[in-house]
């Protein structure tokens, strides 16, 4: 097992996921689909 090392300002694993929880669910997209030659053909 690696030693995580606590770096001044870093949140734990425990933190990050706690907040990450708490956040609404995500909407939105960013991408393009597969068939998509560029952005102007989309």
């Amino acid at each position: 097992m690696l030693e995580e090392k606590i770096i001044k300002g870093k949140w734990s694993r425990e933190k990050a996921w706690e907040w990450y929880n708490s956040q609404p669910w995500m909407r939105g997209f960013n991408g393009y689909p597969s068939n998509c030659v560029n952005r102007i053909a989309f």
